[in-house]
């Protein structure tokens, strides 16, 4: 049986929300992005319950370039090198 599938943002653009699945897939977590064509305006993108919690630290995490393209995220000492 596939696991249920929650909604962890809105986004006013497809764009948005397509480089967020994108973050989220990089980062091994299945994204996908669904559309409300009744309203036109809701772009909400949906991930695995599971792996909700982990999915919004990953999108909310500053970016950081030494530390985020030179290490798996999380891991890196007090200095955010590897």
């Amino acid at each position: 049986m596939a696991e249920a599938m929650v909604i962890i943002r809105n986004f006013v653009s497809e764009t948005e929300a397509q480089i967020a699945r994108h973050v989220l897939e990089t980062h091994g977590i299945a994204a996908v992005v669904l559309r409300d064509d009744v309203a036109g305006v809701a772009i909400r993108l949906a991930v695995r319950h599971a792996e909700s919690a982990l999915a919004l630290r990953i999108l909310d995490a500053p970016f950081n370039s030494l530390s985020t393209l030179d290490t798996p995220f999380g891991d890196t000492n007090q200095s955010g090198r590897a």
